[in-house]
Parts: C-alpha cells; sequence; structure tokens
C-alpha cells in the first residue's frame, strides 16, 4: 500500500510519540477523528521493528474494543473499519477476518448517519477497493467465498452512501465499480442483488444503471442496453456543472460495445460516432466499426477520411491520433515480409497512405508532442516509407529522431529500433 505525503507525516507523529507502547495504543483506541484513525491505521500497517507478541497484544485489544463497544456510535465504525484494513496487514491474522471485519462494517451503512459516520463508510468503501486490487489480490484471496461477499457488501454501502443527506453527499467521490469488477471478477451473486436493487429503487442511479448494464450484458444484452440507455440523462457532471467526460467517454464506449455485442452494428456506429463528437475520443472503435458495418467500400473510405482530416487538426488528441496510427501500421504493413522494400511488404495499400497521411500531418503541425509519442510516430511513419522505396523521405524522418532524448526504458527501445531502420535506409541509399 503506497502512503501518500500526509500519511508519511502521521507515522513519522506515531514514531515520535511512542505509538508502538502499551499506553500509547490503548490512548489510540479512544478514536474519535479522522486523524484518530489514520494514525491507529499506520501503527498496524507500518509495523517497523514493533516485536510480533506486542503486535499481537495490541491486536487483541482491537478486537476486544470492536466487541466492547456499541455499534450505534461512530467510535465503532472507526474501530471496525481499522480493524478490516489492519487483518489484512498482520502476518499472524488470517485475510478472511479482513473480508469479514468489512462485511460487518458494511452490513451497518444504513445506520451510519444515526452515528454521524456517513465519512467513515465513504473512506471504508474506497480503502476496500483499493485493497482489493493490490493487497488482497496479491494475498490470492480475490475470489474466495469471504471477498466475494464482502465485495457485494461494499457495492451495497456505497449504494446506500448514496442516500446520504449530510455536508459531504454533494462532493462526495465516485468508484468506478465497472472498472473493479473489470480487474478482480463479477462475484457471483451480484447479480441477484442488483435485481432487487433495481426492482426496489423507484430513481435508479446512474451508478446502479451502468453496473447494472455491465453485469447483465453477458446473459441479457437487450437488458443492458436498456439499462444503459435509461442511465443517459443521469451522466454525472463535474463541481463547476461541466459534463464529466471521463465518465461520458466511458458511457458511450460501453454502450456501443452492449450494442456490437448484441448484433445491433447500426445503433453501435451511432453511438460511437456521437463518442467522437461530444468527447473526441474513440476514433480507433469508430475506424474498426466502419469496416464491419458500412458495406460500400467507397462510403468506408469515405467516412474514415473525414475522420483523418478530424485528426490531423493539432487540437486533436495525441493518445487519439496513435491509437489510430496504431490500427492503420497493423493493417498496412505485412507482419510476415521483412522490411527492405517491395510489393509483399504492404499489405493494404489504402491503410498505408491514411497511415502517412495521418503520421505526417501530425508530425508537421505545431503541437506540443511526448517525447516517446513522436519517436514512435517517427518509427512508423519511416517504416512505412521504407517499405514503398520512399527511402529519402524515410530518411528525413528517422533523422528527425536523433534530437528526441531517451528518457525511458521505452524511448530507449524505440530509439534502437529508429537507429536500425536508418542502417538499413542508408544501406539501400548506398546501392
Amino acid at each position: 500500500m503506497r502512503l501518500s505525503l500526509y500519511a508519511s507525516l502521521l507515522l513519522s507523529f506515531c514514531i515520535s510519540r511512542g505509538v508502538h507502547a502499551q499506553g500509547s495504543i490503548t490512548n489510540l483506541l479512544n478514536v474519535s477523528t479522522m486523524r484518530d484513525a489514520s494514525l491507529l491505521k499506520l501503527h498496524f500497517v507500518q509495523r517497523g521493528a514493533t516485536p510480533r507478541a506486542q503486535l499481537q497484544a495490541d491486536w487483541q485489544q482491537l478486537t476486544e474494543a470492536c466487541t466492547a463497544v456499541s455499534p450505534s456510535t461512530k467510535r465503532w465504525y472507526w474501530l471496525q473499519d481499522v480493524k478490516a484494513l489492519a487483518a489484512y496487514r498482520l502476518p499472524f491474522v488470517q485475510p478472511s477476518e479482513g473480508a469479514t471485519a468489512y462485511s460487518v462494517l458494511f452490513d451497518r451503512a444504513a445506520q451510519a448517519p444515526q452515528a454521524n459516520a456517513e465519512d467513515v463508510i465513504r473512506i471504508a468503501v474506497r480503502e476496500y477497493v483499493f485493497t482489493l486490487g493490490g493487497r488482497i489480490s496479491s494475498l490470492g484471496q480475490e475470489n474466495t467465498s469471504e471477498t466475494q461477499t464482502a465485495t457485494i457488501k461494499a457495492w451495497q454501502a456505497y449504494f446506500t452512501c448514496q442516500s446520504y443527506k449530510d455536508a459531504d453527499a454533494a462532493k462526495a467521490r465516485r468508484v468506478d465499480w465497472i472498472s473493479v469488477f473489470k480487474e478482480n471478477g463479477v462475484p457471483d451473486a451480484l447479480d441477484a442483488v442488483l435485481n432487487g436493487q433495481l426492482k426496489d429503487a423507484t430513481m435508479p442511479s446512474y451508478d446502479l444503471l451502468t453496473v447494472g448494464a455491465y453485469v447483465f450484458n453477458s446473459t441479457d444484452p437487450k437488458r443492458a442496453i436498456a439499462l444503459q440507455v435509461q442511465a443517459k440523462p443521469l451522466l454525472p457532471h463535474l463541481p463547476d456543472g461541466s459534463p464529466d467526460l471521463h465518465a461520458v467517454n466511458n458511457y458511450y464506449e460501453r454502450l456501443s460495445s452492449y450494442y456490437s455485442q448484441a448484433d445491433q452494428d447500426e445503433a453501435a456506429l451511432r453511438t460511437a460516432q456521437e463518442r467522437v463528437a461530444l468527447t473526441g475520443q474513440g476514433y480507433v472503435d469508430l475506424f474498426d466499426l466502419l469496416n464491419s458495418t458500412l458495406e460500400s467500400p467507397t462510403d468506408v473510405a469515405h467516412q474514415q477520411q473525414k475522420l483523418l482530416i478530424d485528426l490531423c487538426d493539432p487540437s486533436a488528441r495525441e493518445e487519439e491520433v496513435l491509437s489510430v496510427s496504431k490500427l492503420l501500421y497493423t493493417r498496412a504493413v505485412n507482419p510476415n515480409a521483412h522490411s527492405q522494400g517491395g510489393s509483399n511488404s504492404i499489405r493494404d495499400q489504402v491503410a498505408a497512405e491514411q497511415l502517412v497521411t495521418l503520421l505526417q500531418s501530425y508530425l508537421d503541425s505545431k503541437r506540443t508532442r511526448s517525447g516517446i509519442a513522436e519517436l514512435t510516430a517517427r518509427l512508423r511513419l519511416a517504416d512505412s516509407l521504407f517499405r514503398v522505396k520512399k527511402l529519402d523521405q524515410a530518411q528525413i524522418i528517422v533523422d528527425g529522431a536523433k534530437s528526441i532524448p531517451a528518457t525511458t526504458s521505452v524511448s530507449s527501445e524505440i530509439k534502437i529500433r529508429i537507429d536500425k531502420l536508418r542502417q538499413r535506409i542508408s544501406a539501400m541509399l548506398q546501392k
């Protein structure tokens, strides 16, 4: 678990105050604020040279406090949160105890407002999600029944958090649950939980609808599409009221994917076009959909040409230019032919011409370019030109890479490949 600067300072504070002493842990168990809870967590997470026997005694005190303190108090919420996190960090505690402790805490999410503990539940949910993708996964515990139960209860607690009316409700941070489930898998019983939540909700939230769409897409694509479409008016906004473009991009990307999986290609294409128009992202998916949806090669070429014009604009996102260039390069170049030029070196002439147009415009435009992006563009463009025997142009492109510093291992590898290509170009020019 990486600690922030603030957490590191808290750790220094703990050490300077001797929190490893028996009396100090007793005082820390009288937790009443987020700061107290942070100090207590650090005591268990950053164990340092604390003797094992001392830690075991401290853990025993913590578990006894969780039992002794009334669950109707905020102190209990803080103690249970600390216990859940610490269980995954102490070598003498079974990881399943951490999952169980989180489940017990999340089970009382609905009662948190009575204890003024809404902030504890929000913190615990985010903390659990972070731990799930880190410590829990590294321990090989991500698919145990205890973890799956805790994950479902974390989702339910998050859903409950959306009903809180405390002062921090409006600025509460969202959790990208779909990314969580993509990385760690969907718990087996989640579909039943979602069915119940969707049935009971008079006004389903954006998260409930979109997570439902993701989970049900594998078994009921039409229902997934209906839920995703229903979520559109609820798309999140930033604190200043402007659209959250990250959420907008994810929304349209997933909806287009759901349409494709349901064999509704035209709807998938329209959604992808809307995504590009609204966010400036998703060009590579749209390129693919044009090929698979439109029947006329002329129509495909016309639509792709319009996209290339957009991407040639200096305001186009650099990552979009690079993504499309990767697609075009893969289509254009014959991977089985050595790049020494010749008719068999290029397998898609149209894609090769599109690639040259795009990358030449990218390199010629007055825009800020990252080192790795420019090196990648120069390598793809020069190799494509070399394969069609445009050696002088290829030479200019590779020579332009000399002044770009190799600041990472990736950029160093790209420069090595460019140097090798430069040698082949020189050898061909001397013939």
